[in-house]
C-alpha cells in the first residue's frame, strides 16, 4: 500500500470512533509526511538511540550467533516480489543491536525488524523503533523466557474472543483449535507471519500514535472476518487452512473492525499489555532501573571495571567526530559508572568527558535516581556537588509500579522498598558532609555545620566548606 496517509483518511471517513482521543490519534495519521514522523516517540529517545545504534551493532555479543540462524530464513516468509538477500546484512546489524540493548534474542524479533526494513526504512530507523516498541509499548515482555506473560496475555485474549465472538469460540475450542495455536505467532510477530503484511504496518502505525489494546483488537477482528470461512472447519482442516484463510483477510475491513471494538474496560493506562507487564513482573524487574546497554563493548568493560581514563576516551572521539555523539556517549559513560559504583569514572564523565549529571535516559531516569537504588552515597554526594537537580522527576513507564512513576530523586528515595538506601538516604536529608562525607553531630549541630547560602548544602563548618565551589548550575537544597 503505497500511500498510508490516504489508507487512514479512508478510515476516519468510515468509521464513529468511540473516543475522541483515539479519533485525534488516528487523524495524526492522515498526515502527509515522512514515515515515523506521524508517531508519538520522544525526541530524546531518538537523540540517544540514534548514537547507540552505531556503538552496538556491529560487535559480537552472546546472542549474534542466535540472530545470524533466523536472518536468512526471514524475509522468504514475506513472499516479496523482490531479492532480499542484499537487506540480509542490515538485519542482522539492527537484531544485533537490539540483542544487546535488551539483553535478549527470541525469535519472532526477526520477523518485526524485517518489517520496517521491508517498508523503506533506515537500520537506524528500525532499531530506534522496534527499541522503542519493546521499551515503552511493552513488546518485550512477549519475548521473555518465562512464558508467564505471554500466558496470561493469551488467557486474556481467550476471555475477550468468547465475549465478542462467543459461536466461533465454541466452535474452535470443541474441536480443540487452541489459541495457542495461532495467537503466539500473531502477537510474537506482530501479524508479520500470518496476515499481509500491510496489517503489520497498520497495526504498528496505531500503536505508535497511542492507541490501546491494538493487538488485542486487531486480533478479534480477524478473527471476525474469517469467522464464516472457519465455522465448520475440522481440526485438520484448520491447520492447513487456517493461516492462509487469515491471509485473505482485508486490513482496511480488519483496521475498521478493530477500531470498532473497544479497549479492554479494566486495562486502564498503557492497556492490557501494560496490565499484564505489571501483574506478571515483579516490581524491581517492572521498574526500568536495569544496567544500561548502551555502549560498544570496549568503553562498556572499561566503564564496568573502573578502568576508563583519558587515553581510552580521546581514542574512542577521534573515531567518531560527530559531537552530539560525544556528548550522548558521555552521558551513558556517566550511567554506567554511575550504577556500578565507580566515582573515578562517573567524576571523570562529568569533569572531563563533559556529561550532563542532569541527563535523562530514554525513560527520563537522571543519575541521581540511579545513585539513589543502587545506594551509593559517594556518587550521591558527587552528583549533588556537581549540579543534580534533587527535584527533577523521572521513571515514565506505565508497565511499572504507579506510586514510583515520575518521581524526583527525593521522592524515590521515600518510597523505595525493595532494597536497602539508607546510607544515601543520610546524603540527602543533609545528615553529612558534602565533602568528607562525616556525620553530623546530633548535639549542637550547628557548632559543626555551615550551609552554603547559594546552593543550601550542608559541610562541616571548620575543614570542608571552604573547599566548596557551587556548581555553575546547582539547584537549591536537598528538599
Amino acid at each position: 500500500m503505497s500511500n498510508w496517509s490516504v489508507f487512514w483518511r479512508n478510515v476516519v471517513r468510515r468509521i464513529n470512533f468511540l473516543d475522541d482521543d483515539e479519533r485525534r490519534q488516528i487523524i495524526k495519521l492522515t498526515e502527509t509526511k515522512v514515515d515515523g514522523d506521524q508517531w508519538s516517540i520522544p525526541d530524546t529517545f531518538v537523540r540517544i538511540h540514534r548514537h547507540v545504534y552505531n556503538e552496538i551493532s556491529t560487535p559480537s555479543n552472546k546472542y549474534t550467533d542466535h540472530v545470524a540462524r533466523d536472518v536468512p530464513r526471514t524475509f522468504v516468509l514475506f513472499e516479496l516480489p523482490y531479492d532480499t538477500l542484499p537487506m540480509q546484512p542490515a538485519l542482522h546489524r539492527v537484531l544485533n543491536a537490539i540483542s544487546e540493548a535488551e539483553d535478549g534474542y527470541c525469535q519472532g524479533m526477526n520477523f518485526i525488524a524485517a518489517v520496517f526494513l521491508v517498508q523503506g526504512f533506515s537500520e537506524e530507523d528500525a532499531y530506534i523503533v522496534f527499541l522503542y516498541l519493546l521499551k515503552h509499548k511493552h513488546l518485550s515482555q512477549v519475548f521473555k523466557d518465562s512464558s508467564m506473560f505471554l500466558n496470561e496475555y493469551l488467557g486474556q485474549f481467550q476471555q475477550q474472543f468468547s465475549l465478542y465472538l462467543p459461536d466461533l469460540a465454541d466452535r474452535l475450542e470443541s474441536c480443540g483449535f487452541s489459541v495457542y495455536l495461532y495467537g503466539v505467532e500473531w502477537f510474537t510477530t506482530i501479524f508479520s507471519c500470518s496476515s499481509k503484511l500491510d496489517l503489520t504496518r497498520a497495526v504498528l502505525d496505531m500503536m505508535l500514535v497511542g492507541i490501546q489494546d491494538v493487538m488485542f483488537r486487531v486480533g478479534l477482528a480477524l478473527l471476525k472476518n474469517v469467522e464464516s470461512q472457519v465455522m465448520d472447519l475440522q481440526f485438520e482442516d484448520l491447520l492447513r487452512h487456517f493461516k492462509s484463510i487469515v491471509k485473505q483477510a482485508d486490513t482496511y475491513q480488519v483496521v475498521l473492525d478493530a477500531l470498532a471494538i473497544p479497549p479492554h474496560a479494566e486495562a486502564a493506562a498503557g492497556g492490557v499489555l501494560a496490565k499484564t507487564a505489571r501483574r506478571s513482573s515483579k516490581p524491581w524487574v517492572a521498574w526500568p532501573y536495569a544496567r544500561h546497554r548502551t555502549l560498544g563493548p570496549v568503553l562498556a568493560r572499561a566503564c564496568e571495571m573502573g578502568t576508563l581514563n583519558q587515553r581510552q576516551w580521546e581514542t574512542w572521539k577521534a573515531l567518531h567526530v560527530d559531537s552530539e555523539a560525544h556528548v550522548v556517549v558521555a552521558n551513558e559513560v556517566l550511567h554506567y559508572a554511575v550504577w556500578h559504583g565507580h566515582v573515578h569514572v562517573a567524576a571523570f564523565a562529568i569533569q572531563t568527558a563533559k556529561a550532563d549529571p542532569n541527563a535523562g535516559d530514554d525513560f527520563d531516569l537522571r543519575p541521581l535516581h540511579f545513585a539513589i537504588v543502587r545506594n551509593h552515597p559517594d556518587l550521591v554526594r558527587l552528583l549533588l556537588i556537581q549540579g543534580a537537580d534533587v527535584h527533577a522527576r523521572g521513571g515514565n513507564s506505565i508497565a511499572m509500579p504507579r506510586s514510583l512513576q515520575m518521581k524526583s530523586p527525593v521522592e524515590l528515595a521515600n518510597m523505595w522498598i525493595y532494597s536497602d538506601i539508607e546510607a544515601v538516604g543520610l546524603v540527602l536529608e543533609g545528615k553529612v558532609c558534602l565533602h568528607c562525607n562525616v556525620k553530623f553531630p546530633l548535639l549542637l549541630p550547628f557548632l559543626a555545620i555551615k550551609q552554603c547560602p547559594d546552593c543550601l548544602y550542608m559541610y562541616c563548618r571548620q575543614h570542608c566548606v571552604d573547599h566548596h565551589r557551587c556548581a555553575p548550575s546547582v539547584p537549591t537544597g536537598y528538599l
